[in-house]
């Protein structure tokens, strides 16, 4: 947690001078770094006051000042109460809004005294002083609570929303830290088990396991991270969407584009480049980006369904088994652990939605394993597979992959088949023919 509000009820009761002067000096500091603490206190020392920036003074639920604390004096001796030069100016403020109940004559003076300032104050809230200095009004008005609330345009919500979003992503370093660590740590190791491929068929094969367990594991880690992230954060949504101040489609694009630069690219970013070349992917900038791109839709992916089982379960316990449930039945219909063929009719449909198989492919089906080739060729296959790969090196060694599914003709018999394939680039498509 790190929280942008502090409300503090007498958290200086029981503690000795020293320690209560400790307290409140490290909410100073947490107060100079940006946040607000709202505290309420009982006859503290002298120095402990002069680290507040604002004091309110209640008196049986009214206010009898509100304004920063350096003023304080200069307002009640305006009034006719002037502060002591060794009184210490909380202890003042606390007798003056005291009322002394020991006998009727002090209760009377005391009551027409604190009666005195709240007539003051609040006729200075009516007709407030044009000055440079802040004063935080208590009553100033009478407001019909009943009324309906005013509703909060969308580019406004989205705009509160985004700067909120992005302190606290700068006040929490360490979550930026531990995502990049993740993604150097992770794509590392890939990097070390799938280090410089060859272009022969087996290595063809690595590549894309390479693929499916790169986007596979980058999608399964920003799915846990973000469930973590968004359990607190829908808890103050559901509390703003309740008041009408935060609609749904506000809340979920401020969320990313308080991020974008912090995460969404970078981290896929990082990703991408220490594992693309450590695999050994092709040296080129438009294979390289894409790649990239992809990463990130994949990204996305991951965060959507993230949002769908905190929208759905709202706790950690319940989104984290649901997402992983998800995460499974994602990966398992792709064809990778399971051939998409021997699957049940009614089961390999499914291979056309999952997101881990759809980047995949989408990856494979670009520049970075296919193309342009200069002729055709022919090649016997053997018998004994139901499926083989073809690998051929054009004049510039760029690795074409085509996956040769057999017809059970050529599985019976021991004859060649000859298999033709057509140029394969990003405006052409691969084809395989059957002589």
């Amino acid at each position: 947690m790190n929280p942008s509000f502090f409300f503090l009820l007498l958290i200086m009761t029981g503690l000795d001078a020293y320690s209560a002067r400790q307290v409140v000096t490290t909410l100073r500091r947490l107060a100079e770094k940006g946040r607000t603490v709202i505290m309420s206190i009982h006859t503290p020392r002298s120095e402990i006051v002069a680290l507040f920036d604002n004091v309110i003074l209640l008196s049986q639920g009214s206010a009898l000042y509100s304004g920063p604390t350096t003023e304080a004096s200069v307002y009640f001796a305006n009034h006719g109460y002037t502060v002591g030069e060794f009184v210490n100016l909380a202890e003042f403020m606390i007798d003056l809004a005291a009322v002394d109940t020991r006998d009727g004559e002090r209760e009377r003076v005391s009551t027409a005294r604190v009666h005195h300032l709240r007539q003051a104050w609040t006729e200075r809230c009516m007709t407030p002083e044009k000055t440079n200095n802040t004063v935080i009004s208590v009553e100033i008005a009478e407001v019909d609570i009943l009324s309906e609330p005013k509703k909060v345009g969308f580019q406004r919500q989205v705009q509160v929303l985004t700067r909120r979003g992005i302190k606290i992503a700068l006040r929490d370093p360490l979550s930026v830290a531990g995502m990049a660590f993740g993604a150097i740590s992770i794509s590392f190791v890939q990097g070390c088990i799938f280090y410089q491929l060859p272009g022969s068929r087996a290595g063809i094969r690595s590549r894309i396991g390479a693929l499916y367990s790169a986007f596979g594991l980058w999608n399964y880690l920003i799915l846990l991270v973000e469930i973590y992230r968004l359990v607190p954060e829908f808890r103050l949504f559901d509390l703003e969407r309740a008041e009408g101040s935060v609609s749904v489609p506000a809340f979920l694009l401020s969320r990313r584009m308080s991020r974008l630069f912090l995460e969404d690219i970078p981290m896929p970013l990082i990703y991408s480049l220490v594992f693309y070349f450590m695999v050994g992917f092709r040296a080129e900038a438009t294979s390289f980006f894409m790649f990239f791109f992809i990463m990130v839709l994949s990204h996305y992916v991951a965060i959507a369904f993230a949002t769908l089982c905190v929208a759905v379960f709202r706790d950690f316990a319940g989104a984290s088994l649901f997402a992983n449930l998800m995460h499974t039945a994602n990966s398992l219909p792709g064809g990778y652990f399971v051939n998409a063929d021997q699957m049940p009719v009614y089961t390999q449909w499914l291979k056309w939605i999952v997101s881990i198989e759809r980047v995949t492919v989408a990856t494979m089906s670009t520049d970075l394993f296919c193309s342009r080739l200069i002729s055709t060729f022919s090649v016997p296959l053997s018998s004994t597979n139901s499926s083989d790969m073809i690998t051929v090196l054009s004049d510039k060694c760029t690795i074409v992959l085509v996956l040769i599914n057999l017809i059970q003709s050529a599985h019976s018999s021991q004859v060649g088949t000859s298999l033709r394939v057509y140029p394969c680039g990003p405006k052409t498509r691969s084809g395989i023919q059957s002589v």
